[in-house]
């Protein structure tokens, strides 16, 4: 900001000196046939206030260009920001939390269990199915986010991105089962996060 009133005074300085030398240069020189000194100068003093009539709003046309980009680009910061924390906050939502607790009550479990058991155990529990699949679709709405650049990206893989590979290998054999087109999203979030 300091710049700009520097250049404008700058400016202003040898508009000053452009005038007055020329001024002083008309004064010393012979006035054209039928025109006299003070004819002469008043249309070099009209000329330049002209020159100055565009050289100055062009001048601060382009820095409140500037400055605009500026406080765009600190918009746009601050969106990005935002939108990230709305996704965080998201992960908390009340369905989220009754899906992840039916969701970490089967990581206790798989351990013990065999690929064809969770597979069945899914199938079987139309509750913990439909848990499941919000937990997706949830990533799929990050997912989507992230190559939107609507999101930081480096801050939800470090709040939330190891949770979804947990999931994401933990429910891998169920995933491999469903409908191709439904479930590569998470398969592009998995390699793009792992």
């Amino acid at each position: 900001m300091k710049a700009k009133w520097v250049l404008f005074f700058l400016i202003l300085l040898l508009w000053v000196l452009g005038a007055a030398g020329l001024t002083w240069h008309s004064l010393n020189v012979s006035p054209p046939q039928g025109s006299t000194h003070v004819i002469e100068v008043t249309k070099l003093i009209l000329l330049f206030l002209g020159g100055l009539g565009v050289i100055l709003p062009s001048y601060f046309n382009i820095w409140h260009s500037i400055e605009s980009n500026a406080i765009i680009r600190q918009r746009l910061a601050f969106d990005l920001a935002n939108n990230t924390h709305d996704i965080i906050i998201r992960w908390d939502d009340a369905s989220l939390l009754q899906a992840r607790k039916l969701s970490r009550d089967i990581g206790k479990k798989r351990a013990a269990l065999s690929d064809d058991e969770l597979i069945k155990l899914i199938d079987g529990n139309s509750e913990l199915e439909q848990s499941i699949i919000s937990i997706f679709n949830y990533y799929e709405q990050v997912r989507v986010s992230v190559e939107l650049g609507r999101v930081n990206e480096a801050v939800l893989k470090h709040s939330i991105g190891g949770m979804f590979l947990k999931i994401y290998e933990r429910y891998l054999p169920w995933i491999k089962r469903q409908p191709s087109a439904y479930f590569e999203d998470m398969e592009i979030l998995y390699k793009r996060w792992r």
